[in-house]
This record gives C-alpha cells, sequence and structure tokens, in this order.
C-alpha cells in the first residue's frame, strides 16, 4: 500500500490551541476531517511504523479489536483515495 500524491493531512488552526486534522485533495479541493487516528495510520505507513502495536500502545485497543479497528480505517482511506491498494 502507498500514499496517493494527491492528498495531504493539514492541521487547523496552525497555532498552538485546538488542532483539527484535515485530509486535503489537492486535485479536487476536498476536504475531510479526520480524528488524529487516521493521522497516526498515514504516518505509519509513510515511515513504516507498525500501526497494530501504535493502537493498542497509544489508543489503549484490545489485542483483539485491533485488527478489526485496522481494517476499518484502511478501508475508510482506500475507498477515498487516500491510501492506494497496489
Amino acid at each position: 500500500m502507498q500514499i496517493s500524491k494527491n492528498w495531504f493531512i493539514r492541521f487547523e488552526p496552525n497555532f498552538q490551541t485546538t488542532q483539527n486534522t484535515i485530509l486535503f485533495n489537492k486535485v479536487s479541493g476536498e476536504l475531510f476531517e479526520v480524528t488524529e487516528v487516521y493521522y497516526d495510520c498515514i504516518n505509519s505507513l509513510r515511515i513504516g511504523v507498525d500501526f497494530q502495536a501504535l493502537l493498542m500502545e497509544k489508543y489503549a485497543v484490545n489485542a483483539g479489536d485491533v485488527i478489526d479497528v485496522e481494517d476499518t480505517i484502511l478501508k475508510n482511506l482506500i475507498s477515498l483515495g487516500v491510501i492506494l491498494n497496489e
């Protein structure tokens, strides 16, 4: 799997307050507000971190649920075209 070059993540506002995580499509201009876990998923693909381990450590997801959570997030990102399933 790889990340589409048409998408990037930005944070709004860009100063030290509560930030929203925004997925932005550079081609169509589409914006989607997502939770931080989506950022972590995309970033884990980018830097080669085990996302399942991250889910268990950072978000305290049960080991029995981690595969379902990861699958749901990946399916959502693939359906948007953020991640290319090649």
